[in-house]
């Protein structure tokens, strides 16, 4: 057999076999408004908590606002997030509803939007819808893991939006 056309097979195979790198880890300025039927929601802050516990699952980085700071511009939120040292400002809205159901538990939705922007120049993503529930699996799921979803949420958003055009 000719060694010329082994070597392009030999060749893609050590590109296979490379271990797949993650994404870079990221900081991120968060900014988390969270309301229960357009009411401001009571602490624990389900959104919030989980926003961060996911995003140091994923190795990322996350300072947030405090959640009784009234709303800034995103132009005052870059220069927060610059001087931090974060990379990324993540502005999370979040609206609970919940109710009781037959046998006590509680069926949770959550609907509302990502926009993440650029710290340093200024790009930023287009108002991405999000929605989490725990319809079907009331007894397990809780607001602290659909914040942790809402999380998971961000970081595929982050990943989506740095992969380019």
């Amino acid at each position: 057999m000719n060694s010329r056309c082994c070597f392009p097979r030999a060749l893609a195979l050590v590109f296979l076999l490379l271990p797949v790198r993650p994404a870079p880890a990221e900081t991120f300025l968060i900014a988390v408004t969270e309301t229960d039927d357009g009411e401001p929601s009571s602490p624990p802050l389900a959104a919030r908590e989980g926003i961060l516990a996911a995003l140091f699952d994923g190795e990322h980085i996350g300072f947030e606002l405090p959640a009784d700071e009234p709303p800034q511009s995103a132009d005052s939120l870059r220069l927060l997030a610059v001087e931090a040292g974060a990379g990324t400002v993540a502005v999370i809205v979040v609206d609970w509803h919940q109710e009781r159901i037959p046998g006590g538990a509680l069926r949770v939705s959550g609907r509302g939007s990502i926009v993440l922007v650029d710290a340093h120049t200024g790009r930023q993503t287009a108002s991405l819808p999000l929605a989490v529930g725990n319809e079907g699996r009331e007894r397990i799921a809780d607001r602290p893991l659909l914040g942790v979803e809402i999380g998971s949420a961000l970081i595929e958003a982050f990943r989506v939006s740095s992969a380019g055009p």
